[in-house]
C-alpha cells in the first residue's frame, strides 16, 4: 500500500474554505456568503465581530490555542471553534470555559456540527507499586525522581534522563534522553544494571545545563521544567515561599515539544498559589494553565504564569487578560538559565 501524496497548501486551503463555508451556512445562514480566509493554521470567517474558525488537523491543543489567540487578537465578541472529531475536543471545551470571551467548541461530524460539552480533566493514574523501588537508585545517581501521570522518571535540572517502564514481566529502568537514546543505552549496556548506566547520563545532562550554552542540544529540551526547577529552589522570584512540582494537564510524550511545567505553593501571605512555567512562545501555555487551575486548584487560587522577560508575547498578554480566574504574568531575567544550577 502506498501513501497518497499530500495536498499542496493552496489546494488544501481551498478545500478547507469550502468545508467551512458549507458548515457555517447550515448553522448560520447569514454567514454563508462570507468568504473564509486563512487563519490560525486553518481557515476562518469573521462577520461583525463574530468569528468561526475551522481547525486543520487533529492536534487539538495547538489548533484550539491558535484559534483562541487569533480570536482574542481580533477582539471578537463571539468565537466558534470547529474541530475534527478525532481531536481531543473535550480538552478544548474545558479550556474555552476559562475565558470571558464566549467560546463554543463544535465537533465536525460529516456535514454537521455537534456542540461539545465540557468533561472533567481525568485524574492522574496512580504509580505502579513495582516502580517505587527505583526512587532510591535515581536519587543515588544524582537525579530527581518525578512522578506524573502514573510514570516515574528521573530528571536533571528539568531534563528527563530515564524513566521506569512497567509491563507484565515487571518494571525496568530505561536510561536515556528520549526513546532513541534509551534504545542505544539498552544495546550498549546489555545485561548490566541500568542504575550503573544512569550515572554518566546524569553527569552529561548536568554538565550541559551548567555550561551556560543555551544552544546546546540538551539545553533545548525541557526548558520549561528547567525554569520550574530554578523557581522551586528560589520561589521568592515569583512571590512564593515554597513551590513543589505537579503534573501538567497532559502527559509529557515528546521531550522536543513545549509543555507547560506547573508547580503549587504558597504566596507570602500563606495563600495557595499555582505557578506555570514556559520558555519561548507556546500558544498552548495560557489555555492549558487555565485548564489546570480550574481542574486541580480550589476556586479563586491565583495563577502566576512565569516566563523570561523576552518571551512575553502580546498574544500571551491578551489571553491572560481574558481569563476569568485571578491570573498574572511574572517574569525572570532572560539569562535565568546561567544561575539555574543545583542548590
Amino acid at each position: 500500500m502506498t501513501t497518497p501524496p499530500a495536498l499542496d497548501p493552496e489546494r488544501r486551503a481551498m478545500l478547507l474554505a469550502a468545508k467551512l463555508r458549507a458548515l457555517v451556512k447550515r448553522g448560520w445562514s447569514e454567514v454563508g456568503a462570507a468568504e473564509p480566509t486563512p487563519a490560525a493554521g486553518g481557515v476562518a470567517v469573521d462577520l461583525d465581530g463574530r468569528a468561526w474558525v475551522l481547525v486543520d488537523g487533529t492536534d487539538a491543543a495547538h489548533g484550539f490555542a491558535r484559534a483562541l489567540l487569533w480570536g482574542l487578537h481580533r477582539r471578537v465578541s463571539e468565537l466558534h471553534v470547529l474541530m475534527d472529531p478525532n481531536a481531543d475536543v473535550p480538552a478544548a471545551t474545558r479550556q474555552a470555559a476559562c475565558f470571558r470571551t464566549p467560546i463554543t467548541v463544535w465537533e465536525v461530524v460529516g456535514a454537521d456540527l455537534a456542540v461539545v460539552h465540557a468533561e472533567p480533566l481525568p485524574p492522574e493514574p496512580p504509580l505502579d507499586p513495582r516502580a517505587e523501588p527505583f526512587r532510591d537508585p535515581i536519587r543515588s545517581a544524582g537525579a530527581d525522581p518525578v512522578v506524573e501521570w502514573g510514570m516515574l522518571s528521573a530528571e536533571v535540572l528539568g531534563v528527563q534522563v530515564a524513566r521506569v517502564r512497567t509491563a507484565e514481566d515487571g518494571a525496568t529502568l530505561e536510561v536515556g534522553i528520549g526513546k532513541h537514546d534509551r534504545l542505544v543505552n539498552q544495546l550498549a549496556w546489555g545485561t548490566r544494571r541500568p542504575a550503573d548506566a544512569l550515572v554518566p547520563v546524569v553527569e552529561a545532562a548536568r554538565q550541559a545545563r551548567r555550561s551556560g550554552d543555551r544552544f546546546h542540544p540538551l539545553n533545548q529540551l525541557g526548558r520549561e521544567r528547567w525554569l520550574r526547577h530554578h523557581l522551586c529552589r528560589q520561589p521568592g522570584l515569583v512571590g512564593a515561599t515554597g513551590l513543589d512540582p505537579i503534573a501538567p494537564p497532559r502527559p509529557l510524550r515528546d521531550l522536543r515539544l513545549p509543555l507547560l511545567a506547573p508547580a503549587v505553593g504558597q504566596s507570602d501571605d500563606g495563600a495557595a498559589l499555582l505557578v506555570a512555567c514556559s520558555v519561548g512562545f507556546d500558544p498552548t501555555f495560557v489555555p492549558m494553565a487555565a485548564e489546570l487551575q480550574a481542574a486541580r486548584m480550589p476556586p479563586g487560587t491565583p495563577l502566576v504564569l512565569t516566563l523570561p522577560e523576552g518571551d512575553v508575547h502580546p498574544l500571551t498578554q491578551a489571553a491572560v487578560s481574558d481569563l476569568l480566574a485571578p491570573s498574572s504574568i511574572r517574569t525572570v531575567a532572560d539569562d535565568w538559565h546561567r544561575d539555574a544550577h543545583d542548590r
